[in-house]
């Protein structure tokens, strides 16, 4: 669960339990992880890297010429009851060149998902899949949240909905960093500032992810 997974497992802990503090020892429950590789040819390697032959110390991976390159994960698992799957995968090359996310929400009433495949022409949108009937509920909710996000909307498409995000309020993959980026930065200058529950919430994440390296591992 290496790089964009250990995203995966803040996204989904600040999704179900924003500003909140996660106990590792209580609140963490891993039930399953696997892993598999990505083969990599050599001719593949060489146009990474530059190197003409496989190094030595990749000769455990390496099989008819090929590499079998560990960089795939899944994970499943419960915090404070609430199930939680994620998976991470790394294909040779990205179908439009950069990574996509994927995401599925349960509720008790309805479904988040966000996709980001060919239909939405490889951009994150947001859709609710409903289980009963609740489009007056999303509307007004939706008509709340316009002064605090304006321009959204709702859209229906068939049996489900999208919400419509405008550009001008569409944060771009870089933008997101800088602003994090800001953020530990102030916090590094100013320690106090740091919220009491980042530590309890690193050690949270990291329980999830190391603990899934080793069970992968068996």
């Amino acid at each position: 669960m290496a790089d964009t997974g250990v995203h995966l497992v803040d996204r989904g802990h600040e999704m179900l339990f924003p500003e909140q503090p996660l106990d590792w020892q209580q609140d963490i429950e891993i039930l399953a992880a696997s892993r598999w590789p990505t083969p990599v040819s050599l001719s593949q390697f060489r146009e990474l890297t530059g190197e003409g032959k496989w190094p030595d110390d990749l000769a455990p991976w390496i099989g008819g010429d090929v590499l079998e390159y560990l960089c795939n994960g899944r994970v499943d698992y419960r915090v404070r009851g609430i199930y939680v799957r994620l998976e991470v995968r790394w294909d040779w090359q990205a179908e439009q060149g950069d990574d996509t996310h994927h995401a599925l929400y349960r509720g008790t009433r309805c479904r988040l998902a966000v996709r980001q495949g060919p239909a939405e022409r490889f951009r994150p949108e947001l859709y609710v899949l409903p289980d009963e009937n609740i489009g007056a509920a999303l509307q007004r909710r939706i008509t709340e949240l316009q002064s605090s996000h304006p321009g959204i909307a709702v859209e229906t498409l068939g049996s489900e909905w999208r919400i419509a995000i405008p550009d001008a309020i569409r944060i771009s993959h870089d933008a997101t960093f800088g602003a994090f980026t800001r953020r530990f930065l102030a916090c590094v200058t100013d320690p106090a500032s740091l919220p009491a529950r980042e530590r309890s919430n690193l050690l949270a994440k990291y329980r999830v992810t190391t603990g899934a390296v080793a069970i992968s591992r068996r």
